[in-house]
């Protein structure tokens, strides 16, 4: 397989010097097609999607990247991970999301499955992840995703200055939070919606929360950095967030490892 996307994503497809992406996209979409008797625009293997793209990462990111193949194409290479599980097709933008497959709607599934991505997608420590989750759990109430500010659990309400989520995102956060799952074609009470709009945060505007954490040694440690970067309440109730930790952690007191 390596040997025929080096041809088709290599010197093979050039344009004054450089590689082509829509070229080389719709290339490998003719293999597909070949492969499995299907034309543009069907459903193809994830299996076979998934092996492609753990195998030539680095050409198919050059591809994934183009928004014009994503545009053009019937079948949008960028939504399927690369690197390990939890990758789903979205339906905007070419934004992968995560897909959560929990046992439950928050508490402690939840707190599981945002430690395990955020270890996944920002190299943490299981110790730093939890800390960042300790912090979301006493946001929103244990896990909540659609979580008002207030303690209401439901649709996000029209007030800009109520937090909402599972970070509390309030007033301008909160607007790009609801225009970000808009954008996207997601459910802004959804745990996905939640995590893709943190992620999106913690690369780009807040990745200062993440270098923070990433000094840390300790879960309590990193719960109090997240809280002072990323979260920068008026009232920290650092003890609140440390009981937290505990219920993330599955432990019970405030020393941890």
């Amino acid at each position: 397989m390596d040997p025929l996307l080096n041809q088709l994503t290599g010197s093979g497809t050039k344009t004054s010097g450089s590689t082509d992406p829509l070229a080389a996209a719709r290339q490998i979409e003719q293999v597909m097609a070949s492969m499995f008797g299907g034309g543009q625009g069907e459903e193809y293997s994830t299996d076979w999607l998934t092996q492609l793209a753990s195998s030539t990462a680095s050409q198919i990111e050059a591809i994934a990247n183009s928004p014009m193949a994503n545009a053009d194409l019937g079948i949008n290479l960028a939504s399927f991970s690369t690197g390990g599980t939890g990758g789903t097709q979205s339906s905007g933008g070419g934004i992968a999301s995560a897909k959560y497959n929990g046992g439950g709607t928050h508490g402690k599934p939840v707190a599981d499955w945002f430690v395990g991505r955020l270890q996944h997608d920002f190299n943490l420590t299981k110790n730093q992840a939890s800390g960042i989750v300790a912090n979301l759990w006493y946001e929103s109430g244990g896990m909540k995703p659609a979580m008002n500010e207030g303690m209401h659990v439901g649709a996000p309400s029209s007030n800009m200055g109520q937090g909402y989520g599972i970070a509390q995102w309030t007033g301008s956060r909160k607007r790009e939070f609801l225009d970000f799952a808009s954008k996207h074609g997601m459910n802004p009470s959804s745990v996905e919606a939640n995590y893709a709009y943190l992620k999106h945060e913690l690369q780009t505007t807040h990745a200062n929360a993440i270098t923070a954490v990433k000094r840390t040694n300790s879960a309590q440690a990193a719960t109090t950095a997240f809280c002072n970067v990323f979260e920068v309440p008026g009232v920290p109730a650092m003890q609140k967030r440390y009981d937290a930790l505990a219920q993330v952690l599955g432990t019970s007191g405030t020393a941890f490892a």
